[in-house]
């Protein structure tokens, strides 16, 4: 059996993931405490056996440039009526959460 922990369970536990649900986008922080890069961020997912559709979607802060949030789609958002965001600040990372 494999070592590896799967994505639900860095997912937050304060709410309880419903049924008809299904992880959307994972977003990762590149903060100084977690220095989030593309190819970490690519190796995180792999590790975790999460697969995107899309490659990333880079948001960068509009006054310094830098990158402030790395966007990996899971599933096509236009599925979803409604999210929510669960988030992990340890790792610096957001679970986002679709609900059909």
């Amino acid at each position: 059996m494999s070592s590896k922990k799967t994505v639900r369970s860095f997912i937050p536990s304060s709410r309880k993931i419903k049924k008809g649900s299904k992880l959307q986008s994972v977003v990762f922080l590149p903060t100084s405490k977690n220095k989030w890069t593309i190819v970490k961020a690519k190796q995180w997912l792999k590790e975790h056996n999460v697969r995107t559709i899309k490659s990333v979607d880079i948001v960068k802060n509009k006054f310094t440039g830098k990158p402030k949030q790395l966007r990996f789609r899971v599933q096509d958002p236009n599925q979803f009526s409604r999210f929510i965001t669960k988030r992990n600040r340890i790792l610096d990372i957001h679970f986002v959460v679709g609900f059909i």
